[in-house]
């Protein structure tokens, strides 16, 4: 699974070994931490990719030198939604993974 930080240990050795929810609170911190943003990357990508054929099909006027300019912006502006819907994956999973560690440091609190 990687390095665990303290407060992941301390839940873990908190439950008993084997128990259900042990289990399902290791698979989701796996879950969480080995998001790479790649998915949420792809999505801004395709989105990205038809704004851009739907823009040249509707604004495709303009001389040889616009279009030029046209398609490296299209071509920037596909490469950075990509890298910004990566990013944005990886922010959610590390706030999912932030709420799933305090819901579970809660509970045990609670018991």
């Amino acid at each position: 699974m990687g390095k665990l930080n303290d407060v992941e240990k301390m839940l873990l050795h908190s439950l008993p070994e084997g128990s259900e929810e042990r289990v399902r609170l290791v698979t989701k911190i796996r879950k969480y931490r080995n998001e790479c943003g790649c998915s949420m990357g792809a999505r801004f990508l395709v989105a990205a990719t038809l704004a851009t054929i739907l823009y040249w099909v509707v604004l495709s006027n303009g001389g040889q030198v616009n279009m030029l300019w046209r398609g490296f912006a299209s071509l920037l502006f596909i490469f950075l939604s990509a890298v910004i819907g990566k990013l944005t994956g990886l922010s959610i999973a590390r706030f999912r993974l932030c709420m799933l560690l305090q819901s579970a440091h809660k509970k045990l609190l609670n018991h």
